[in-house]
């Protein structure tokens, strides 16, 4: 299922992951429209740890990528 939420207003992505054990990947993506999307891997921001970490990825990285 996929959820809509309008991103222009904010700043960053913030969240809390926990991996259950090191080196977890996965792929955020983001779509302004079909066709219209960027795919980020969370590798580029943060290694995924046992221990739970912040990240910040500023939606700032998205525009300039021509998403938004």
């Amino acid at each position: 299922q996929s959820h809509h939420l309008d991103v222009s207003n904010f700043s960053a992505l913030d969240f809390w992951i926990r991996g259950k054990s090191r080196g977890e990947n996965f792929v955020i993506r983001m779509t302004a429209s079909p066709g219209a999307d960027l795919s980020v891997e969370l590798s580029n921001y943060i290694v995924v740890t046992d221990e739970w970490k912040q990240v910040h990825i500023p939606i700032l990285a998205f525009i300039q990528n021509g998403l938004i």
